[in-house]
């Protein structure tokens, strides 16, 4: 069976499930992500 598309609260009251971005999800982003950081950190500990 699959997960309910819902979430019960503390409150009582039932709160939508977080749906999935495949935008960043998926492996390209994640690469042009990690990238763009190793970028930043080489520029920021080079000064």
């Amino acid at each position: 069976q699959s997960e309910p598309e819902y979430l019960c609260s503390n409150s009582g009251l039932i709160e939508p499930k977080k749906l999935p971005n495949p935008v960043r999800e998926s492996k390209t982003h994640q690469e042009l992500h990690r990238e763009l950081l190793m970028a930043w950190i080489a520029i920021w500990f080079e000064v």
